[in-house]
């Protein structure tokens, strides 16, 4: 679509709000239609469900793209791209937002209010707005690095040495390359795979957040499996629903969403909750 009819839905939480004047303003000076899906104000809310409602919004086609901020644009980013057909990539600066376009492809975007002032979330939307998708040749190198993925967790090599051969993080194709060893090598030993995707030099925000999302799939896929949950009777689970299906609907960023440490209680009144609202849905092709 052209900016003349073009529709991008906007979100953020409580610590996103001081960016969203300035996005707005922006949006408001290039004539784009703006379906704004809250907060409203500096109240405390809760970023997942604002992270969804602009995701499900994009997906649905309500909104052509989407825009998300919350306090460091990680958390709520996380809940976006647990949408299925979103891409939402976090953006710290003009150049981020610049490659979430060009090599991405992202229908979102996510920056956080303690992370960029508003005038440079105003220019990071203009970048992203003005960079045309490169094309191809960035789903071939994205297919190239994560077979490159694979193939290096089964080997016998320092996991800095592997991590350095495919890149730094600080563009999308190689952050998840980089999560995917990770969460492979060590996919028996998660906090191992989550310690290596945060311990090098680039992006480790981004790397270890993906991988925490790839862990949590993976351990999730293989309780579903053990329990025979969600399955028709007399069938197998992996008859009926390959891994990728669940990865956005069970990854648990330990980080962020749910923090489980040695002085967490994991049965109290506010994790009870949560839980409860994670099971809610239900997987990709479960129905």
């Amino acid at each position: 679509n052209t900016e003349d009819d073009m529709k991008i839905a906007i979100g953020c939480d409580h610590g996103g709000i001081v960016l969203k004047e300035a996005i707005l303003a922006e949006l408001n000076k290039r004539g784009i239609e703006v379906i704004d899906k809250g907060c409203f104000d500096s109240s405390s809310v809760d970023y997942p469900d604002y992270g969804e409602k602009v995701a499900e919004a994009v997906a649905c086609g309500e909104a052509d793209k989407g825009i998300l901020m919350c306090g460091t644009g990680i958390a709520i980013s996380i809940a976006a791209n647990k949408v299925k057909g979103i891409r939402c990539g976090v953006c710290h600066d003009v150049f981020t937002a610049t490659m979430c376009a060009e090599h991405n492809d992202a229908n979102v975007i996510s920056m956080g209010g303690r992370v960029v002032s508003p005038r440079l979330a105003a220019q990071m939307v203009a970048a992203w707005l003005d960079t045309p998708f490169g094309g191809g040749r960035h789903v071939k190198r994205q297919n190239e690095l994560t077979l490159a993925a694979c193939d290096l967790a089964g080997r016998d090599m320092p996991d800095e040495r592997a991590i350095a051969s495919l890149g730094q993080g600080w563009v999308g194709e190689e952050a998840l390359a980089i999560a995917v060893y990770c969460a492979l090598k060590y996919e028996r030993e998660p906090i191992k795979a989550l310690i290596a995707a945060v311990n090098h030099s680039g992006d480790s925000d981004s790397t270890g957040a993906i991988a925490g999302n790839i862990v949590g799939a993976i351990h999730g896929y293989r309780a579903l499996c053990a329990e025979h949950l969600l399955c028709p009777p007399g069938r197998a689970l992996a008859d009926v629903v390959e891994l990728a299906d669940i990865v956005l609907a069970l990854a648990d960023d330990l980080a962020t969403e749910c923090p489980i440490d040695e002085y967490t209680h994991i049965d109290t009144p506010a994790r009870r909750q949560w839980y409860a609202r994670y099971w809610v849905k239900q997987p990709a092709g479960l129905g």
